[in-house]
């Protein structure tokens, strides 16, 4: 009965999920899962700061839309789910990518994989979002944002202001 329940929050979590990073000028996005990869910037861009704005605003409203969920899964005696963020900026290899085969439009490099390395720290600092320090600095003005720490994140020497 339990795996029933998540499959079918999963099918309820997706598109609330997905429509948070659809409204707010998203270049392309693509499922890994229960996760999503989102990215600004890349096809169409007003600048730098208002790239990572959208982002922001994306995060802020995927944990307002999953507030929703959760407290509807509750009433319903569903289980709870919980989901952290990661934001950075940087470059990235942009473009339809993979074989002659599979090709997908998606992107690649350092940016993406300490972003990554970011949502999972979410985890270890029981919070719902952790920026990298490009991230903050273009959205310092929209947020109080508070420092968690210096760190190396995995695959990484050299810390980095999280």
């Amino acid at each position: 009965m339990t795996c029933y329940h998540l499959a079918t929050q999963g099918i309820e979590y997706l598109p609330h999920m997905v429509g948070a990073v659809c409204v707010s000028r998203v270049s392309c996005y693509k499922l890994l899962g229960d996760a999503v990869l989102a990215v600004w910037g890349s096809l169409s861009s007003v600048n730098s700061a208002e790239d990572a704005k959208n982002a922001l605003k994306a995060a802020l409203q995927m944990q307002v839309s999953l507030k929703k969920l959760n407290d509807d899964w509750t009433k319903r005696g569903l289980l709870n789910f919980a989901m952290g963020c990661g934001l950075n900026y940087g470059e990235v290899v942009f473009g339809n990518i993979g074989s002659a085969q599979k090709k997908e439009l998606t992107v690649i490099g350092d940016t993406v994989n300490v972003t990554a390395r970011l949502e999972g720290l979410t985890k270890d600092y029981r919070c719902n979002l952790l920026m990298g320090e490009g991230a903050a600095a273009l959205v310092r003005e929209e947020l109080r944002l508070q420092y968690s720490d210096r760190r190396a994140v995995k695959g990484k020497k050299q810390a980095r202001t999280l």
